[in-house]
């Protein structure tokens, strides 16, 4: 009988250890199931993220053509700084654009506007006394 229920110890050790082999397999199965599954999740809570900022992005661009730095190489003079002659007659004042700074002289009485001088007469001019082109 010794022998008997030496065999069945050893029967009844091995069906747990497989019965244990068997359960860590399954729990492993799970894990990777459940992992696979978070991966999944927080993939899809990921590219809908990406999607919302990609939606934006137009309008980051948008708001980019219009910050300071930019502004500043688009906008030149926004107002007028009158500087009166003794008489108080007219006035001058410069003007920044694109293509450089102007003067004009203006007078209220008549309603005109006149540039102070030439610029391109002014730099021929400057060119000939300095001998050095503008």
């Amino acid at each position: 009988m010794n022998a008997f229920y030496a065999r069945n110890v050893w029967l009844v050790m091995i069906f747990c250890l497989l019965l244990r082999l068997v359960k860590t397999i399954i729990s492993n199965i799970m894990m990777k199931r459940m992992f696979v599954m978070a991966l999944a999740v927080v993939g899809l809570l990921g590219t809908s993220t990406a999607v919302k900022a990609q939606e934006r992005l137009p309008e980051y661009l948008q708001a980019e053509k219009f910050t300071q730095d930019k502004l500043g190489t688009m906008l030149f003079s926004t107002t007028v700084d009158p500087h009166w002659f003794q008489q108080g007659n007219s006035f001058w004042y410069q003007y920044k654009t694109s293509e450089g700074t102007f003067w004009y002289v203006v007078n209220p009485n008549t309603r005109s506007k006149t540039l102070l001088f030439d610029r391109e007469e002014m730099a021929s001019q400057l060119t000939e006394i300095v001998q050095d082109p503008f």
